[in-house]
């Protein structure tokens, strides 16, 4: 986010009048279907916990929202991977990235689809490559994951039963993987997606959510205010 977060956390940038933390939590809480909300912080935490204890007092004191902590690790993925274990592994995670911004109803059928497949990993896909082509890019076929690449692959031709989609940030991970994930070494230089392509690669079947609706992605000061920044 360059300028942008030289003297503010990314997740308390606000668009449309409220911090990007805030579009992401109302779009979560009001789903029924889920239960505790851990949020992750890094770099600048404190910004976060004044926003949480100023917009969700209740949710904060009924231990329905809470906090970890990682102010010297870099990266979400990164910092997910150090949460793990204090996730409780006996239910499902859903996982949402701060910046991609998604509508009630898409995360309402993305909690309805998890229902139905509870036991896999589920991803998340849009074909709007143009939206956010930094992010990872997936093959799909059916409702099945047969790639994943790491770099934007914005170029690729999209044959027959075969579609490109980026990766829009909103995963499930049933409890045996979650048990998996903990106990696996995640060396420098890997991560989570590192571990899905392994996982692909070994055969195992990754369910894709596919959403055809806008959605909004935040890598760059562009993102907020256009071609010009003011």
């Amino acid at each position: 986010m360059g300028l942008l977060t030289e003297s503010a956390q990314k997740a308390v940038l606000c668009f449309n009048g409220n911090p990007l933390i805030s579009h992401v939590l109302d779009t979560v809480l009001r789903e029924p279907t889920i239960g505790e909300v851990v949020v992750l912080t890094g770099c600048r935490g404190n910004d976060i916990h004044q926003i949480l204890r100023e917009r969700y007092p209740n949710e904060m004191r009924t231990g329905t929202i809470r906090i970890l902590d990682f102010p010297n690790i870099q990266g979400t993925l990164s910092r997910l991977t150090s949460a793990l274990p204090q996730f409780n592994a006996s239910s499902g995670w859903c996982v949402c990235g701060i910046d991609s911004l998604v509508p009630q109803t898409v995360f309402h059928r993305f909690c309805a689809f998890v229902a139905q497949h509870k036991e896999e990993i589920i991803l998340s896909f849009s074909p709007r490559l143009e939206i956010a082509p930094t992010h990872k890019v997936g093959c799909i076929q059916g409702n099945h994951l047969t790639a994943l690449a790491l770099h934007s692959r914005t170029g690729e031709s999209r044959e027959s039963n075969r579609l490109w989609c980026t990766d829009v940030g909103i995963r499930y991970f049933p409890p045996p993987e979650l048990r998996g994930m903990r106990q696996r070494e995640f060396p420098n230089g890997t991560n989570i997606p590192s571990y899905i392509i392994e996982l692909l690669d070994s055969g195992k079947i990754i369910r894709a959510f596919l959403f055809e609706e806008n959605w909004r992605h935040f890598a760059s000061l562009g993102d907020f205010y256009g071609s010009e920044v003011p």
